[in-house]
């Protein structure tokens, strides 16, 4: 295991640092943090990580914590972890208090990830039926395991979770087209002649940077999305406020971006029913609006995916990082940029696809790698039905 040990800055605080290539690839999860490579005694020795999956070779190690997203406000480590940390020095058995307390053996196993998954060889489950994303011959493979999960014929709301797209799936429209519509229609067709897996943010953000160039305000665009939200279809609203009051947790997966879906939820009034959203970042360079991708790197996706963003890696995560058992995911979609998504999963779950749109088409050309079941729908107001259906 390489590490690199600088006196700089931080020098103080970290003794070592360890990177990408020090991490193990598995099955399961391509960045496995495997301590056992630390090469010192592992008695007092734990793993603070946002995706539990890393220490998938030593879950009684492991301390799951929420993903940081850069607020100002966020206090988990100092007034969370910083006292179970305490706390421990007090332990003679940091494992065994660590499992009381989180039990990661028995999530991993919720999530269909067998024991042998925990062996230092990594071992393909014989049940699995595996989508590998990644070339792995150069690259440590991004393992799909949903498809080996066990089938359950009762499964409780709160195990079911609600995934949908943004553009023309929770919206009508793609939200950057509308907005040039409503503000620079002479740029919309820059956006709509794009390749539907491509990377939208460098023409997203030369389009953003030449509205401000035009004399397009913030106060403007921030007025042009809340529009957006009042014109969100009731159906989309129905089936988000279904999902929350049937305590099933919704998420948002989509190739736009922080600001035109947080400002479009929140007009809507549909923040509160979303758990979490994740797209490509976004934020305010003086007057102008810049979008960063969500992968800053190549995610190595054999399916496809823009380079930007993988949505069957992203799904993945999002499933690892829901800390209780999921047993159904409902994945609602449109576009080529879903099919990833759809791919991954398993018999238990449902896509709820567009009918006539790009994912639809798609699925019906490579049908048999799909697992789940498919359900298309044509109008926003066929989608509560549906989860119903579904769930």
């Amino acid at each position: 295991m390489r590490y690199s040990c600088h006196a700089g800055r931080y020098g103080s605080v970290f003794h070592h640092r360890l990177y990408r290539d020090a991490t193990t690839p598995t099955t399961s999860y391509p960045c496995v943090k495997d301590m056992s490579r630390l090469g010192r005694s592992l008695d007092k020795c734990i793993l603070v990580d946002d995706t539990p999956l890393a220490f998938l070779k030593q879950p009684d190690h492991g301390v799951p914590v929420l993903q940081y997203r850069g607020d100002v406000d966020d206090r988990l480590l100092p007034e969370a972890v910083e006292p179970l940390l305490f706390s421990l020095i007090k332990e003679r058995n940091v494992p065994k208090a660590l499992r009381r307390r989180f039990n990661m053996h028995n999530w991993f196993e919720s999530q269909g990830i067998s024991s042998e998954a925990v062996d230092a060889r990594p071992k393909v489950p014989k049940t699995a039926d595996v989508c590998v994303t990644a070339d792995s011959s150069t690259k440590p493979p991004f393992v799909c395991v949903r498809h080996g999960d066990p089938i359950h014929d009762q499964i409780a709301a709160h195990e079911t979770m609600l995934v949908a797209d943004f553009d023309k799936t929770i919206t009508d429209w793609d939200a950057a087209e509308r907005l040039c519509d409503d503000l620079c229609p002479e740029l919309t067709s820059l956006l709509s002649a794009a390749d539907e897996l491509a990377c939208y943010v460098p023409m997203t953000n030369a389009v953003l940077s030449e509205m401000t160039r035009r004399g397009v305000s913030r106060d403007a665009i921030v007025r042009s999305l809340a529009k957006q939200g009042k014109d969100v279809p009731e159906g989309a609203r129905k089936l988000l406020r279904l999902a929350q009051s049937n305590r099933v947790d919704c998420y948002v997966l989509s190739d736009a971006n922080e600001t035109f879906i947080g400002h479009v939820l929140a007009a809507a009034k549909l923040k509160a029913c979303v758990m979490e959203v994740v797209t490509n970042h976004c934020s305010w360079s003086g007057p102008n609006l810049v979008v960063a991708p969500r992968s800053a790197n190549d995610h190595g996706c054999a399916n496809g995916c823009p380079s930007n963003m993988c949505k069957g890696r992203e799904l993945a995560a999002m499933i690892s990082r829901r800390m209780r058992v999921t047993k159904r995911v409902v994945y609602v979609g449109d576009g080529a940029n879903d099919h990833c998504a759809v791919l991954s999963l398993g018999p238990n779950d449902v896509a709820l696809v567009r009918r006539g749109y790009p994912l639809e088409q798609r699925i019906a050309a490579d049908a048999g790698s799909v697992k789940c079941r498919v359900l298309l729908w044509d109008w926003h107001a066929d989608l509560p039905d549906l989860l119903r259906q579904a769930t």
